[in-house]
């Protein structure tokens, strides 16, 4: 079986990876580094950096460049995507209560974001990383509103 490796890439570094991992294809490892980055995503979100900047490139054991992930596909790929139905009408309530629970919780999280930027800038500070976290934000709020409305 074929050893992929999932190099990690941002605005900032480059971390290769030293051990990769063995797939019976290129489609199972870009599935490896899909799952991966949906982790990463929310890692990212939580320590307040950029999601958006951040790729994986998967390479072959002789460091072939085979395919790139770009992290922005995680975000993509939620667009337009609807909920599979709950399995009995009590679940429709519980499922709903956490969609509405999450997108409150954004909201919250897109407040105090903006809050901050603002503060940043009435205090004289460069806001342009606050601001591109308020992005990444918003962004991710108007997925899950979308979202919440497909379904």
């Amino acid at each position: 079986m074929p050893r992929y490796f999932f190099n990690f890439r941002d605005q900032n570094e480059f971390d290769p990876d030293e051990q990769g991992l063995e797939a019976p294809d290129l489609d199972a490892a870009y599935l490896e580094a899909f799952e991966a980055a949906k982790e990463m995503w929310g890692e990212a979100i939580l320590e307040m950096r950029d999601p958006r900047q951040q790729q994986f490139e998967i390479s072959d054991a002789e460091g072939n460049t085979l395919l790139v992930l770009p992290f922005m596909e995680i975000l993509d790929s939620l667009k337009g995507v609807t909920k599979p139905p709950p399995a009995a009408s009590n679940s429709i309530l519980t499922s709903n209560a956490l969609d509405l629970a999450k997108i409150a919780r954004a909201r919250q999280i897109v407040a105090q974001q903006n809050e901050r930027v603002q503060r940043l800038k009435a205090e004289g500070h460069d806001p342009r990383t606050a601001e591109l976290l308020l992005d990444v934000f918003t962004v991710s709020l108007r997925v899950l509103e979308e979202t919440y409305h497909q379904s």
